[in-house]
């Protein structure tokens, strides 16, 4: 195993055996030494890779949304392209939450869903504002999504991804 391999699977060790022990504590209540031991991986890689516990859930949130928006990406492009929206895109969204219930339950339960939005705003967002009026509209349009996001889950994921779709198609705001 070359270098690039071993710290893939450091990395893919720590963050199985966080998710682990997350759905049994708080993660201000787990330990380096707790997840090195579960994981057996040692602390040493643990700081090698990550600065803290969060960086380890913010870098998991990160390989998952971006895995599925890659696969996705170029029909995301043709449609914004196409149709000037990006409705496939929101509503892919809901479809990845659904399919990846269990970790955004967790996330929202222990109080971390905000780590999706730095990669939200990566997927979402992918001009650059020209000023103040767009950088704002931009930020309101990141935020209203992650406020569905945060509400969908708090209530339960009742609606299915196919109702949420139905409903981004009806907004009128467009960036």
């Amino acid at each position: 195993m070359n270098n690039t391999q071993k710290q893939t699977f450091a990395k893919n060790e720590l963050t199985k055996a966080l998710l682990v022990l997350l759905k049994k504590k708080e993660l201000d209540q787990i330990t380096v030494s707790e997840l090195s031991r579960v994981s057996q991986i040692s602390r040493v890689s643990f700081y090698r890779n990550f600065q803290d516990m969060e960086a380890v859930l913010a870098g998991y949130c990160n390989k998952i949304i971006m895995d599925w928006y890659h696969q996705n990406e170029v029909h995301f492009e043709h449609e914004r392209q196409d149709f000037g929206r990006n409705d496939e895109l929101l509503a892919g969204i809901f479809q990845h939450l659904k399919s990846n219930e269990d970790f955004y339950k967790l996330l929202n339960q222990r109080g971390y869903l905000r780590l999706i939005v730095p990669v939200l705003k990566r997927i979402l967002l992918n001009k650059r504002a020209g000023n103040n009026y767009e950088v704002y509209l931009e930020s309101f349009y990141l935020y209203g999504m992650y406020g569905w996001i945060k509400e969908w889950l708090d209530r339960g994921l009742v609606e299915s991804p196919k109702e949420i779709e139905i409903w981004l198609k009806a907004r009128t705001i467009e960036l």
